[in-house]
Order: structure tokens, then sequence, then C-alpha cells
């Protein structure tokens, strides 16, 4: 369960045990089945069918079962929507990033401090991050201000 609001309605299922049958609300009939431990599904929206069943990492989603970080392959825009769910914080990113649809993996299995996962993301994608009066803002290294 998220403490903010998710920016989109996407609905993400991943299995761990046993077998779950997913299906959009206003599309029951349209429902897959995963039957195998890391298998995962997406539903967009309420009125939508349920993507084919392509194979997760288990591990990245239960990290946070163990007070973990962990993101595969998203946009960095959603990327930080998930660490300012995660750390109760706010993040701007600047109009000097560019690349804000790359994909972006990160994976800390343990308790993370903020700051590391933060200098870890600007480290990888060419970025820096300072603090501000409400919370931290995220700019290109080559903007600095």
């Amino acid at each position: 369960m998220h403490a903010r609001p998710r920016a989109d309605s996407t609905t993400e299922v991943t299995l761990t045990a046993g077998r779950v049958r997913v299906a959009g609300r206003q599309a029951p009939d349209r429902a897959v089945l995963l039957d195998r431990q890391g298998l995962r599904t997406r539903v967009e929206t309420a009125d939508s069918a349920p993507a084919p069943p392509e194979s997760a990492q288990t591990d990245h989603v239960l990290a946070w079962r163990r007070d973990g970080f962990a993101v595969s392959n998203r946009p960095l825009s959603q990327v930080l929507r998930e660490i300012e769910r995660r750390y109760d914080t706010t993040l701007r990113l600047h109009d000097s990033v560019r690349r804000t649809t790359a994909p972006v993996s990160l994976y800390y299995p343990k308790p993370t401090d903020l700051s590391v996962i933060l200098r870890d993301l600007c480290t990888a994608l060419d970025l820096n991050y300072r603090p501000t009066n409400r919370g931290y803002e995220v700019f290109s290294a080559s903007d600095r201000q």
C-alpha cells in the first residue's frame, strides 16, 4: 500500500506463491492467470485487460518487506515518485534533466538512507541533487547552479 496517491492508475501483481487470477474491474472476462512464482502482470485501468504475464524478480518485488527499495526498468520520473512515497519527501526534477524516460533500475535489499539512493542515482545518470526547503531538487550535472 502506498501512503501517497499514485499518478497513474496502474496495478501491478507479482506472484510469490500459489495462484492468482487478475482482471480489470470492468473487464473480468479478459483475466490472466498467474500460476508460477515470479510471474507478473499489470492492469493499466479498471477498463483494461491485464498485460500478458512476464517474468519478474521476486527479491526486487519483496525488498519493501525488509525496508529496502527496488525499482526495475522504470522511467526516472516514476522512480522519483517511488522514492518520494518510500521516504516521505518531495523530489523536484529540474528542467535541465532531459532523459526523464530513460529506464532506471535500483535494488537495495536492506534499509538504505535516502542520501545513498540519491547519490547512486545521480552518479549513474550524470545528475546532481540538492536540498530545498521542500525536499530535494534533481538537476543535470552540467547545470551547476
